[in-house]
């Protein structure tokens, strides 16, 4: 699967990088790269179907959040700083949610495809 061809590349990378440092920080360096490919799997798995495109139950999801984000609304300037603060919250934690899913612009504009669908 890419995936694992791209975390092994990654790691390789980070390896390769790493001889320099002593071996906990090496070790620490490899940790964290499983770690964060088990997050993108887990990510993938809850989002992606087995055919790696979204399905439709999250497009419904994600389209949710974003709306509860309010991504894509532009602030006003006569915004309260709370109310500001709020909405960039909301929408880092979408952005994130899309980052750690780890996907290419084919499948983000899948993404794209399936929420406008939903607004038909």
């Amino acid at each position: 699967m890419a995936l694992e061809h791209d975390i092994e590349a990654m790691a390789r990378r980070a390896e390769a990088h790493a001889r320099d440092r002593s071996l906990p920080a090496r070790m620490a360096r490899r940790i964290k790269l499983v770690f964060k490919a088990k997050t993108i799997r887990a990510y993938r798995a809850v989002f992606l179907g087995a055919d790696g495109r979204i399905t439709s139950h999250a497009a419904r999801v994600i389209a949710d959040l974003g709306a509860v984000a309010k991504l894509g609304l532009a602030a006003t300037p006569d915004m309260p700083e709370a109310v500001l603060r709020d909405r960039a919250g909301r929408q880092t934690v979408v952005l994130h949610l899309l980052a750690r899913m780890d996907l290419d612009g084919a499948a983000l504009d899948d993404i794209n495809k399936k929420i406008r669908e939903l607004d038909q």
